[in-house]
């Protein structure tokens, strides 16, 4: 009968443990006998940890039935310090360490020995008098010497060093394999090296690290910097933007010519530190303009646009030509302005990849007459069907009432889509009868027009940092290159320069 209270360690892992508890750890692996078993013999009751911590005066129990002479004598006297004189000694106590493990468990119980060693006796260490190992003589100790304590692969239930290690999860397993990638690091980096340079060749052995990091950075950050001019500063001064573009690439000039006098400043060479900041430069211009009609252009309209409010469907859309945001909401009635609205049933859709819609921005009393006039539509893409059904933004939203004007009449961008949604218009006038009014403006009919400001900063900051890390990939190969092979520093033909490494590199691949 086992004591429920009772609690002892678990020598697998050092948990203090009731009966229960260690059936419940170990029900998947062993049978309840194996079980039993080992809570009799293997661990040790808690009252004896909190006396003696370390177990080093820890007697086996006297009630096992099968202990060896052998196994009582280790248990007195681990060390085999004061064991009895040879001619006293069995033939299984002759040798020690025929068999590792000590414990008293059957050999195909949970927490089996360790397997036999075929290592020869004279060439063990004498653990006897040294059971520490500390004189072990460098010119005779080796691996080989010592006692093997490895359980053997596959047998059921070894709970040795090995086999607790290899649990998968455990602690002893974890520790095994962040010890082995440790170990396997350097040689990672060692062969990504080595292969790195079996592919580019020798490459430019005067070559510096610190001018690596040059290369990479300046032309970078001079792409960065070109970049949020044409973004940022050419909303307020497009001739400026333009004279400090010319002034950054005429610097970056000057840095080429300077190599003539100069090779390098500092460790870093000055020609092509100068030809990738002229590259990011033209880049950057590139791409900047770009970004500025796709994304910023039209955010920068709806911040310097003027907002009015108390129109209707009525109001001529020519007096509105310098508005961004057109208010069609009435906040004392807590409606729109004489009832104006998104006319879904009136929409149309032309096709052409996506599908461009359109929809009139009325009132009843504008479609009282025969022909309908339109001055302001709302506009969207895939948002509709080719006969109609329109539901772009927030059309079908009943407390939507105002129109953010898309800049020269484009979506998403200003002068984006301009004869896919005028074919749409015209598709919507021949089938319903309207009539759009000289200069009426494409509008998206939204509720909260703060919110679409936010998004579309949102994307046009996104723009920035999506671009500026493509940059770096592409600067950073670039001039990683240019670092490795000594571009600057060496001639590109001739003795010693780089395509000769290359052709000799080359040349040695063929021979092998």
């Amino acid at each position: 009968m086992f004591r429920p209270a009772e609690r002892r360690r678990d020598p697998e892992d050092g948990v203090v443990r009731t009966f229960a508890e260690v059936q419940a750890h170990n029900r998947l692996r062993y049978t309840p006998e194996e079980i039993k078993n080992y809570w009799e013999t293997q661990c040790v009751p808690e009252e004896s940890v909190r006396q003696d911590p370390f177990l080093t005066h820890m007697r086996r129990q006297d009630s096992v039935q099968d202990r060896s002479p052998m196994h009582s004598r280790v248990a007195n006297d681990p060390f085999l310090v004061h064991n009895q004189t040879p001619s006293r000694r069995t033939a299984a106590e002759e040798q020690p360490f025929a068999s590792h493990a000590m414990s008293t468990m059957p050999a195909d119980g949970p927490f089996t020995s360790h397997s036999v060693s075929t290592i020869p006796r004279s060439e063990m260490a004498n653990v006897r008098n040294d059971p520490f190992l500390t004189h072990v003589a460098a010119t005779g100790a080796n691996s080989a010497q010592l006692p093997r304590i490895s359980g053997q692969s596959g047998q059921r239930g070894s709970f040795g060093i090995d086999s607790m290690n290899s649990i998968p999860g455990s602690a002893g397993s974890l520790r095994r394999r962040n010890e082995y990638g440790y170990e396997k690091a350097p040689s990672y980096s060692r062969n990504f090296t080595e292969t790195a340079g079996a592919l580019l060749g020798p490459g430019d052995p005067d070559r510096v690290p610190a001018g690596r990091g040059i290369l990479v950075l300046v032309p970078w950050l001079t792409f960065m910097w070109t970049l949020l001019i044409w973004l940022l500063l050419r909303h307020y001064s497009p001739s400026a933007c333009f004279l400090l573009t010319v002034l950054i690439a005429g610097a970056c000039c000057v840095m080429m010519q300077l190599s003539n006098s100069k090779n390098t400043w500092g460790s870093t060479p000055l020609f092509p530190l100068g030809f990738f900041c002229l590259l990011a430069v033209v880049s950057a211009s590139r791409v900047g303009d770009a970004g500025w009609h796709s994304h910023w252009r039209q955010y920068w309209w709806t911040q310097t646009g003027s907002r009015v409010e108390g129109n209707s469907a009525s109001t001529p859309a020519a007096g509105h030509v310098d508005s961004s945001v057109i208010g069609f909401w009435d906040l004392e009635k807590g409606g729109t302005v004489n009832g104006t609205y998104v006319d879904d049933l009136r929409s149309a859709g032309f096709k052409n990849e996506h599908h461009f819609c359109v929809a009139p921005i009325i009132s009843p009393e504008t479609a009282d007459g025969g022909l309908i006039r339109v001055n302001y539509w709302a506009v969207g893409i895939d948002c509709c069907q080719r006969s109609g059904s329109f539901q772009c933004d927030d059309s079908r939203d009943f407390e939507a009432g105002y129109g953010v004007v898309q800049m020269n009449g484009g979506f998403p961008c200003p002068n984006c889509n301009l004869d896919e949604f005028r074919s749409a218009i015209r598709k919507a006038e021949a089938l319903h009868g309207l009539v759009s009014a000289p200069g009426a403006l494409f509008v998206r009919w939204v509720r909260n027009p703060v919110m679409v400001e936010a998004v579309d900063l949102m994307k046009a900051i996104l723009f920035i940092f999506s671009v500026g890390f493509i940059a770096f990939v592409v600067l950073w190969i670039l001039s990683y290159l240019a670092w490795y092979y000594g571009f600057g520093r060496r001639s590109m033909f001739g003795p010693g320069g780089i395509l000769d490494g290359f052709q000799d590199s080359s040349r040695q691949k063929l021979l092998a």
